[in-house]
């Protein structure tokens, strides 16, 4: 959102750590709205399932952002997987966002300085 959380300056294309996707779907099939249940689900590539941790956040206006911690979740295996997150959407603006961290080593935030940490962000509307 408005390259607000710069990716670390290290690393190479599925090799090293990457998000590659975020989608966010109701679990209803309905449109986007405060109380609707989600499942956010990120692709990612980890350089070392042991070293790596992916961190979740929301925000309830994405063009104000004030990130919400959601969950912290170590990949199962090396390369590509899928993470999946069940959550509820707040009351807030009507563009709301989501941001998937990973990081190699390292604290939670919702923008760390790694060398080889990535961050993506996705903006959804609500009806």
């Amino acid at each position: 959102l408005g390259q607000t959380c710069a990716d670390g300056n290290s690393g190479t294309f599925h090799s090293d750590e990457s998000i590659d996707a975020i989608v966010v779907n109701t679990r209803s099939g309905n449109d986007f709205g405060a109380g609707e249940a989600v499942e956010l689900a990120v692709t990612i590539w980890a350089w070392n399932a042991s070293n790596d941790t992916v961190d979740l956040f929301h925000a309830a206006d994405a063009s104000q952002p004030v990130w919400t911690h959601l969950d912290t979740i170590r990949p199962a295996q090396s390369g590509a997987s899928t993470l999946r997150y069940a959550y509820t959407l707040p009351s807030g603006a009507n563009r709301q966002a989501f941001r998937a961290a990973i990081r190699l080593n390292g604290t939670s935030a919702e923008c760390t300085n790694g060398s080889y940490d990535d961050h993506d962000d996705l903006a959804i509307s609500l009806r």
